[in-house]
């Protein structure tokens, strides 16, 4: 609906041009004011008219300076904490174009009728989230109205640039970008070329296939370049066409008519006419040219005005790094034409993002996130040398004595909102409309997806995920978006290959066939089904869906009465359904996770149905014929402190109904234990041995000098140790040499596992300095040490007559400075990387490893 109302109205758009020093002014998502939604208010904004004006009916509006309008903002369940209104849209005008620009003002007022369907579509439809329209002109109508983030990244949104617009701008296009890397390109015209590819990489989307790792890769790339030699124009070219015209060849990957070579040049030597006549005119040009020129000179300008103007694209020059963007894109423009001709109303559906995020915002967060880690190695350093040297704090606005600063909100965990994006074409009904006047898109929460999914039908561990057209994942129970509580490099270019393994020896990316046509089935969406070994890794790859350790009642130590009354901290009863049922027994855990209400924090963090302990406790016992009720799954939290009062230990046994020969899980049982009451209970028995009567023998517990005990779970964790700092944490790393044994003996099993989605710490790549330059840089450096040599010697002079007579006592700066230097954190950039490593399972039967009461230990573990 906002597509075609949107065509409407401009097919009957008002023409008249709009004074840029008029009256006509607009809601702006950057200026409005964040009022309290009050009649006083709201009358207060009338002043002029407020003795005879009935304030309930007075419109949210009125002009202040700039040509914007004030509007008053609540808050609406629907959208948390911002402050919304329901009733209008806001134009959120990009950055770098001028907000009184004539474009953007007979945009804006064309398309101010679109609130009536923004509203109509919310009121029909209260799940919606955002609904907006985008213009190629660089501004947006935003519905809800809501006062734009003053968060700096926030601020150079800029809507052309996202995914579901160039998406449903244009088609999937094939793309060849010439970058003149001449030893004359330097300095700031090798800046503005890098900006300018920067600029085209970035309206590259899923159906270009523009793979996200590709274009990292390139961007880090065009600062390490060594530029050199001249650039010889028509063998790039030459090679771009044949490059084009092998890849129309295939079908599969081509997209046929839309292709282009962008062309980053200062100058041309050579006449190109003849290569575009054998490679494109002679074809019907089924390749545009675009050509980007980085100096002034006139005559270089028509070579490279005649170059694209003859093959259907169009020539600019770019001198300043404010200009690019707007030189950039309207190539898209261009390329949308074919789109435009063709007028078919088919949605896009984009790819997994966070709401204004773009593809560097996990790098930009990374940097906040080090800034703050050197921000305490430089505050822990000068506290110590204020100790040391015994000096005064002289201003109460000393960084020692700051409370807050700037990057402090980046050290706590981000909420990430993920969503998908529909978005639509709006075509121009004019006959003078070559080209597509916008794109109208209405955010999809991913939240509202999965709350959609009937779990009472698919079962504890079934369940249910949505792919793109490409295949990338857009929600998936193992798809892990996440690290260090910020979002990964390219935690929205997840290939389905990479989160379903195949219960296979296949080496790392050598994917099995039964698996890659299981995915592409499903891109090509035929109906059918398919029974496949999948391995499926919990606790972020700690474990795997296997076997599980388990005790029955018989084998708990004490009674029941005697467990509840000491170590039970809270009992609870979860749910097929999600309904949870709770008793607190220990009033310090009742303190610390419910507040004065009554109401129950959120101990577990998800769904019960969705949480590790509820589907191992269901995994477990499924197999288990007329023994699930005898199950109980122990689990600690993975690399914890055992010295923390409120860690628990957490043990769960599934409720089964059996019908007709089946059984159906309906629910989780539970109880937590505190961990250092439990802990002490365990020492108690372990430390006590009924052949150690005879003191003359040699007798052993597990506090002797010689012993070290533990209680693993099924995957090799430690449960319980007499060494408290080992809780939660993978026997291996502790005892090799015992899990060695453990795994030779058959106790446990070895499962090789993938992790495609993980992630490395890479240093920066290093900048190769221009070539051009490398002999002012030597002459520099002679200069520069010649310097440092007279400056030592004048400061050795000083030194020593200082000595002899004497002179003040002052504190070097200069070795201050280069104290805070040494303190330099290694700068990394978060890198995708693809990681082996084995997982472990317990067997359900075993050869026996030998006793205590047997041993002399003298064994090799």
């Amino acid at each position: 609906r906002i597509a075609q109302y949107a065509e409407f109205l401009s097919f009957n758009r008002n023409t008249d041009k709009i004074s840029v020093e008029g009256n006509f002014d607009y809601y702006s998502a950057d200026n409005i004011t964040n009022n309290d939604f009050t009649r006083e208010n709201v009358a207060r904004l009338f002043e002029d008219v407020r003795k005879e004006c009935n304030c309930e009916d007075l419109p949210e509006r009125t002009v202040k300076e700039k040509f914007y309008r004030e509007l008053p903002l609540k808050q609406n369940p629907a959208y948390g904490d911002t402050r919304v209104n329901m009733d209008l849209s806001v134009v959120k005008v990009a950055t770098n174009i001028y907000y009184r620009d004539q474009d953007v003002l007979q945009g804006v007022r064309w398309s101010e009728a679109l609130d009536m369907v923004f509203k109509s579509n919310w009121e029909q439809d209260k799940t919606l989230k955002f609904q907006y329209f985008a213009s190629p002109y660089g501004y947006m109508r935003h519905f809800p109205a809501v006062k734009w983030s003053d968060e700096r990244y926030a601020m150079t949104y800029d809507p052309r640039t996202r995914s579901w617009y160039t998406e449903a701008m244009t088609s999937p296009k094939d793309i060849i970008i010439l970058l003149d890397r001449s030893g004359s390109v330097y300095k700031r015209k090798r800046i503005i070329a890098a900006q300018i590819v920067n600029n085209i990489l970035d309206t590259l989307n899923d159906n270009d296939f523009a793979n996200e790792e590709n274009l990292r890769l390139l961007r880090e790339s065009l600062d390490t370049y060594d530029s050199r030699f001249a650039a010889n124009v028509s063998i790039a070219l030459e090679k771009a066409f044949q490059i084009l015209a092998d890849f129309r060849l295939i079908k599969k990957n081509s997209s046929q008519c839309n292709q282009a070579i962008m062309l980053i040049t200062e100058a041309v030597y050579y006449d190109s006419k003849n290569i575009f006549q054998e490679h494109n005119w002679q074809n019907n040009t089924p390749v545009r040219v675009f050509t980007y020129q980085l100096e002034t000179d006139i005559e270089d300008a028509k070579i490279l005005e005649f170059m694209a103007c003859s093959n259907k694209g169009y020539y600019v020059n770019i001198s300043l790094m404010e200009e690019i963007r707007e030189k950039i894109l309207p190539y898209l423009n261009v390329m949308s034409r074919p789109v435009n001709f063709k007028r078919k109303q088919e949605p896009i559906w984009s790819y997994l993002y966070i709401d204004l995020a773009d593809r560097r915002y996990t790098n930009w967060l990374w940097r906040k996130i080090e800034g703050n880690r050197q921000r305490e190695v430089f505050l822990d350093h000068a506290k110590r040398e204020f100790m040391r040297n015994h000096k005064m704090l002289t201003s109460e606005n000393h960084f020692l004595l700051q409370e807050t600063h700037d990057y402090e909100k980046y050290a706590i965990r981000q909420k990430f909102d993920y969503m998908t994006t529909v978005s639509l074409p709006v075509y121009g009904r004019r006959k003078e409309d070559i080209d597509l006047i916008g794109v109208a898109g209405i955010d999809v929460p991913i939240k509202l997806l999965y709350s959609l999914i009937p779990h009472h039908i698919l079962g504890v561990n079934g369940y249910a995920f949505i792919v793109t057209n490409n295949g990338y994942i857009l929600m998936h129970p193992g798809h892990r978006p996440e690290f260090e509580n910020i979002t990964k490099p390219t935690f929205n270019r997840v290939d389905l290959l990479e989160v379903e393994i195949l219960e296979d020896s296949s080496e790392p990316r050598l994917f099995g066939k039964p698996i890659v046509q299981f995915r592409e089935d499903i891109v090509q969406k035929p109906m059918g089904e398919v029974a496949l070994n999948i391995k499926f890794a919990l606790d972020d790859m700690r474990t795997l869906y296997s076997p599980l350790f388990y005790l029955t009642q018989k084998q708990q130590c004490g009674s029941k009465t005697k467990l509840v009354k000491k170590t039970i901290d809270n009992v609870f009863l979860s749910t097929h359904s999600g309904l949870t049922r709770w008793k607190i027994f220990n009033l310090q855990v009742k303190e610390k996770h419910y507040d004065d209400k009554g109401e129950r924090e959120n101990l577990w963090g998800k769904r019960s149905i969705d949480e590790d302990w509820y589907k191992r406790a269901v995994e477990e016992s499924i197999n288990k014929e007329g023994k699930e009720e005898d199950l109980f799954i122990y689990s600690a939290p993975f690399e914890t402190s055992g010295y923390e009062y409120d860690n628990m230990i957490t043990s769960t046994s599934a409720i089964f109904v059996n019908a007709k020969g089946k059984k159906t899980p309906v629910a989780v049982v539970g109880l937590q234990f505190n961990y250092r009451t439990m802990n002490q209970i365990y020492k108690n028995i372990t430390t006590k041995n009924p052949l150690c009567i005879n003191k003359n023998k040699p007798c052993y517990t597990c506090d002797s000098v010689d012993l070290t005990c533990f209680i693993l779970d099924n995957n090799a964790y430690v449960v319980l140790s007499d060494e408290i700092e080992y809780t939660g944490r993978y026997i291996g790393d502790i005892k090799p040499e015992i899990m060695y044994h453990l795994v030779k003996n058959g106790v446990y099993q070895e499962i090789r596992m993938f992790d495609y989605q993980a992630i490395c710490q890479k240093p920066p790549k290093a900048k190769i300095k221009n070539a051009a330059s490398s002999t002012v840089s030597i002459f520099r450096k002679i200069v520069e040490n010649l310097l440092q040599v007279t400056n030592w010697t004048l400061a050795t002079i000083l030194f020593l007559v200082t000595s002899i007579i004497g002179g003040p006592d002052y504190e070097s700066s200069k070795n201050e400075t280069l104290a805070y230097e040494r303190l330099e954190i290694n700068k990394t950039v978060p890198t995708p990387c693809d990681q082996q490593m084995w997982l472990f399972t317990l067997n359900e039967t075993f050869d026996s490893v030998g006793s205590f009461t047997k041993t002399n230990l003298q064994c090799s573990w």
